[in-house]
This record gives structure tokens, sequence and C-alpha cells, in this order.
């Protein structure tokens, strides 16, 4: 089975390509070689995942996207599977799922443009699944308030009002294959909201963290499909499940 694995060299697509077979794999230096060929099914974690750079740079960003899905506009695929984000959705503290109609809904460039590859996805390969992930951890995590507390990193930037829906990457290729299995098109792989004075109090008693401001990041989004993934609705991780994979995680990576 020819299958494609888009981004292989970052956090997410390493993961895969640690935990699934894949026959080929391309990143941002040889991704133009995909051009003209088909692929059984295409695997893409390969959209830019720096939120702060996007913003900053909406146009270079948008750019990077598009010599992406010229590509893309080349290559065929009997099954093509988008790991996206729902950083897509406008305000992700609203509880909303996959019913949600997020056509022309005023975003930061960081969620439009990915709202905009999901799109193209779409229109491109009738046979598809867009996968939305939150705040994600596991092995070889580069970034987020997490990684911050790990290595005592700019800690007194964190603000622990925070609230975040917390994704193990641990479990990605188990849910993909789920997600296959039951057909879905798109899927927010959402886990119930932990509040970062939590995560602190839990795991970094004493962390020299900010002090509780609003406005604050707040992530509360739904899915409607929690069953496939052995979830409890609305969510597929409840807040005690999520916190043990931590405790797994954080554990591992204090190991010498």
């Amino acid at each position: 089975m020819k299958r494609a694995l888009i981004g292989h060299t970052g956090f997410v697509g390493g993961t895969l390509l640690a935990a699934d077979g894949f026959s080929h794999g391309f990143n941002s230096k040889n991704v133009r070689e995909m051009e003209g060929q088909h692929f059984d099914e295409i695997v893409c974690a390969g959209v830019p995942a720096v939120k702060w750079l996007a913003n900053r740079a909406p146009a270079q960003d948008r750019a990077a996207i598009g010599g992406l899905l010229s590509v893309l506009e080349r290559t065929s695929a009997g099954r093509f599977v988008l790991v996206s984000t729902v950083d897509v959705y406008p305000d992700p503290a609203q509880p909303l799922d996959e019913d949600a109609d997020l056509r022309d809904l005023p975003n930061q460039p960081y969620g439009l443009h990915r709202f905009e590859v999901e799109q193209f996805v779409a229109r491109r390969f009738p046979n598809h699944s867009i996968v939305r992930l939150p705040a994600l951890f596991g092995q070889g995590l580069k970034k987020n308030a997490l990684f911050d507390l790990l290595n005592d990193n700019m800690v007194e930037k964190i603000n622990p009002a925070g609230v975040f829906q917390w994704y193990p990457t641990s479990r990605l290729a188990g849910d993909l294959a789920r997600v296959a299995e039951a057909g879905l098109t798109l899927v927010n792989l959402v886990t119930q909201p932990v509040a970062m004075r939590e995560v602190i109090a839990r795991f970094f008693p004493g962390a020299p963290v900010g002090p509780e401001a609003e406005p604050a990041p707040r992530y509360g989004l739904r899915t409607k499909y929690a069953a496939p993934f052995g979830g409890t609705p609305p969510w597929i991780m409840t807040v005690p499940e999520v916190l043990a994979e931590m405790d797994r995680f954080i554990t591992a990576s204090s190991r010498p």
C-alpha cells in the first residue's frame, strides 16, 4: 500500500511516523516530489503550526500554505487525512461541535488560513477525513504552556486562568484508525477542558507563573463523536483521564 505522510519530521508527523506504516515521508524540503503521483492514502500533518508567527506574518503564512496546496493540486489519493486545529473556530470558548458553520466568520490569520486548507481538502479529495486537534502533549513536544513548565521557560508569562483542552499524541495513530473505521469526514478530537491553575497545582506547585488575568485563553469545544473513541459525550476524554495521561508524560519527560 502506497501511504504518504506529509510533515513526517514535525512533532505530530514524527509521532505518526513512529507508530504507523508509511511508505513515503515528505516535508517542506521534498514535498514537490509528490507532484504527479497517486497514493492510496495521504496523511497531512505538514501545515505550519506556529500560531504566533502566522498571526504576526500572515502573508508569509499564506504563501507557505499555498506552496503545499499547489503540490496537492497535482497529487491524487484514494483517501486524504488532514490533521487540522481547533483554532479554525473564531471563538473556541463556545460549546460548538462539528456542525458549526465557520464559513465567512472573521478569525485570526492562523485559524482562517487553516480553515481554508480544510475547505481545499474537502473540495480536492472526495474521500477525506479532517481531524481537528486541540492543545497537544507527547514525546517530542516543542512548544506550549506545558512545554514551558517542563523546561522552566518563560513561566512568568503563563496565565493560570487559561482553560485548555489537552490531547495526548500517543493516541493519535489509534484515533486516526477509528476515524477511518467510523467513516468520519470531520471530527473534533477534543477532551474535557482543564484549567491551567489545576495543571500547575498538580504537577508544578510553586512554579513562578504569572498572575491570573483577563482576558484569558479558553477552550470549550465539543464533539458529536465521543463514542467511537471511547469517550463520554461531548468529549473523547474526561479531566481525570487527561490528567492521568499528562502525569505519565511528565514523569517520562523528567527522567534523566
